[in-house]
């Protein structure tokens, strides 16, 4: 985990890139810095390392802290180690600055199951992590939970500029960071909180940017306001009615006299509610922080976080309460101020999940990629699952979270392209304009724009965005994962996040399945001017059980990779999988089934030809991959 930094070089003759020897080459990884545990006195002292080899063993490369976070809460942290920081670890996307620096996003930080085995994420008023997490690299390495989930700046050219994270963005689960940065302005920044129920962010430096390539412009990052968006609910239209919704939205500051005003549980799914379904998915789950005495005396904890649901929900086998009912305890967090909740500045800023959701800002659908429109500076954003979950329940008034009707044409819950326009000319007001531009779900649906969770964005330099999507591999193409993959039940009929088979009364149907219709993971871009304005337009398949990631034009070639061909599934001998598959027509009236024919899993790139970067090896084992695109003729251009 972590990143790697590299100097790729066109060659002349073939025009490919290739990975050139190069000083400035180097890991950034989870334990850079783990010499510095020497210095501990708390029982890490002398996990120095994690294995006998000569790499294995602990360096002084640690990280820093900037900002308020760093000065506030670090120095309390239990490692007794202050601003010094071991690692960078379960990085997602990022972003680039002008000055030449790379921002590293992380994203899940967070300790839970056999799939997250980072650190602990809930933490206590004061900022810091209520305790390790058993069976966690924190638990093993001594890595304290308040530490992580931060935006890293790192100078690729300069391999003594120590990396930093920049705590006056906030601490959540990162996906990407985008920027408006014009000599004489603020820097304004746009950021995603990528979970279920997660939230859009912006921040707002206190001093101006001086010229664009000064270095010294890294410390706009340590000084500035934290906002977060809410959404206003459209008042023409829902987000089901296949019209488009767009509304109007403000900009909270997250400091600490700031309002408490959290959403109503019943208010946020008040659609899902009214709909068909009949209930909120998760009981439109809002997370607040815990504290001692709320909602009553019975509660003892103080940190983490409290469920709060439409109704009281209790665990039928401990009989332990899960969440708590809206009516019971959102008086005790209502018409108070952050302050109440956190001392200072920097702690509730290492839990700034939960002081969104207790000034009432927007839970959304998963915020992953934002990207400013070259031409109009709108903020484009992708959205990339509707469903609710663990940590949340997206607002139903603006996003659609689950399959409201039976009808085999309403709206499916697979993301959304949305853009938010500023009310102010340089970003940095607190009111914006936010609207629909493109829907995920089939073509057929209302609404439906013919792709499913939308993930990392680009723009061209003719203002097309580039997508990607991010469909779970064990949905693609109507098959689960592993050696004898199952067929899914895909059926247009299912209600709400799930119900009873059509075909097979036994068996439930997720509606998340329906994304199977639209086979391998993708590439498409959308033209956000002109005559084809909004059109979804097809561009390159990824290959079996893959995830294409980081799109990215350097002068005529699309750079982007390829994550995990094959996941889950064996690479030989290779077998090939059958069944139809059931489709909505593209004007929604009716739905067919199409046969597919696939691979189980996935020999790429080995099986492709030397020439082309591969080995020759037909039945080769995948392996994740960086690729080039561009086109023999581009005069300027890339389509």
């Amino acid at each position: 985990m972590g990143g790697s930094i590299l100097r790729i070089k066109r060659d002349k003759p073939n025009g490919r890139f290739a990975v050139v020897s190069d000083p400035k080459n180097r890991r950034i990884h989870t334990l850079s810095g783990l010499g510095i545990n020497s210095q501990r006195t708390d029982g890490y002292q002398n996990v120095t390392s994690w294995g006998s080899k000569s790499y294995q063993q602990g360096d002084q490369n640690y990280l820093i802290g900037t900002g308020t976070a760093a000065a506030q809460v670090f120095n309390l942290s239990t490692d007794g180690l202050g601003n010094k920081i071991i690692g960078t670890g379960h990085n997602c996307s990022g972003g680039k600055t002008p000055w030449g620096t790379i921002m590293s996003a992380e994203e899940n930080f967070q300790a839970g199951g056999p799939f997250f085995v980072g650190v602990t994420e809930p933490v206590k008023p004061d900022g810091t992590q209520l305790e390790y997490t058993e069976g966690t690299t924190g638990a093993e390495f001594g890595m304290v939970g308040e530490k992580y989930g931060w935006i890293v700046e790192i100078d690729p050219a300069n391999p003594d500029f120590r990396p930093r994270k920049h705590t006056a963005l906030g601490r959540f689960r990162w996906e990407n960071i985008t920027m408006r940065v014009e000599a004489g302005k603020k820097l304004v920044a746009y950021m995603g909180d990528d979970r279920r129920g997660g939230h859009t962010w912006k921040f707002v430096s206190r001093d101006t940017v001086t010229s664009l390539n000064d270095k010294k412009n890294s410390a706009l990052f340590e000084n500035g306001t934290l906002y977060v968006a809410r959404y206003n609910p459209p008042t023409n239209s829902t987000p089901s009615s296949g019209t488009g919704t767009s509304g109007t939205g403000e900009w909270i500051p997250l400091n600490l006299d700031t309002k408490t005003n959290p959403n109503r549980p019943s208010v946020i799914a008040s659609v899902e509610i009214a709909s068909e379904v009949g209930e909120a998915s998760r009981g439109g789950l809002v997370s607040l922080p815990r504290r001692k005495g709320i909602p009553n005396t019975a509660q003892t904890t103080d940190g983490g976080f409290l469920g709060v649901t439409v109704e009281t929900v209790v665990d039928d086998e401990t009989g332990e309460i899960d969440s708590y009912g809206e009516t019971e305890a959102l008086p005790q967090y209502q018409n108070k101020k952050l302050s109440d909740f956190y001392p200072n500045q920097g702690a509730l800023l290492v839990d700034a999940f939960a002081a969104a959701n207790l000034v009432g800002a927007t839970p959304t659908a998963r915020p992953e990629d934002l990207e400013v429109h070259p031409q109009t500076k709108e903020v484009f954003i992708a959205y990339t699952d509707g469903a609710a979950g663990s940590d949340g329940y997206p607002d139903s008034r603006i996003f659609v979270v689950s399959k409201y009707s039976t009808a085999i044409n309403t709206g499916q819950p697979s993301g959304e392209l949305f853009k938010i326009t500023e009310n102010s000319s340089d970003g940095t007001g607190t009111s914006f304009r936010w609207a629909r531009f493109a829907k995920g779900g089939e073509l057929g649906a209302t609404p439906g724009n013919g792709f499913a969770n939308v993930d990392n964005l680009v723009f061209d330099n003719q203002a097309n965005i580039w997508g990607v999507t991010d469909m779970s591999t064990s949905a693609h193409n109507g098959f689960d994962v592993g050696a004898a993959p199952d067929p899914i039940f895909i059926e247009h009929s299912v209600l709400g996040a799930e119900s009873t088979s059509q075909i097979d009364s036994d068996q439930n149907v997720e509606t998340s399945n329906l994304v199977g219709v639209f086979g391998n993971n993708w590439l498409f871009f959308i033209p956000t001017t002109g005559p084809d304005k909004g059109r979804i337009t097809p561009f390159a398949y990824g290959p079996v059980r893959c995830e294409m990631t980081g799109p990215t034009f350097v002068g005529n070639t699309l750079i982007i990779s390829i994550q995990h061909p094959g996941e889950d599934c064996p690479f030989r001998p290779q077998t090939t999988l059958k069944r139809d598959i059931e489709m909505l027509n593209i004007n929604g009236t009716g739905v067919f089934t199409q046969e597919r024919t696939v691979p189980r899993g996935s020999n790429w790139p080995s099986n492709l030809t030397k020439a082309d970067g591969g080995d020759a090896k037909p039945v080769g084992p995948p392996r994740p991959s960086v690729i080039g695109i561009r086109r023999k003729e581009s005069n300027g251009r890339f389509i």
